[in-house]
């Protein structure tokens, strides 16, 4: 799985974030940070490709959720033939982190959809 990422470049220097693993998991003042800078040295289509890949990585954690119950489902199946009860389990941590990740990339996308950038 590649990772995409999100330079800004300004005079004194440049900065660059993964983009899943920071607007998915970077804390909120971080994030206000980020804004300000991208604010300031970032074009509009920027944005809008930004956007692009924070969907992309939304739909990434959408498809590993889904692939893996898919496989608690089979599994389920498969030992509730044999046990006659429900061997299903809920979703452990990792799930729980990545369906956190995708509603904070939900999130940020919306105040990104709303900014002003130039």
């Amino acid at each position: 799985m590649s990772k995409k990422a999100f330079r800004i470049d300004y005079p004194n220097g440049h900065l660059e974030v993964n983009i899943g693993e920071f607007f998915g998991s970077g804390t909120q003042k971080q994030f206000n940070k980020w804004l300000t800078l991208a604010r300031q040295h970032c074009t509009d289509v920027q944005k809008e490709e930004l956007i692009a890949d924070m969907e992309h990585e939304r739909k990434q954690r959408k498809y590993v959720l889904d692939s893996i119950e898919a496989l608690e489902n089979n599994r389920a199946k498969l030992l509730g033939d044999f046990f006659n009860y429900n061997t299903k389990r809920g979703p452990g941590a990792p799930e729980r982190e990545l369906e956190k990740q995708r509603e904070k990339l939900k999130k940020r996308m919306a105040v990104l959809q709303n900014e002003r950038w130039s």
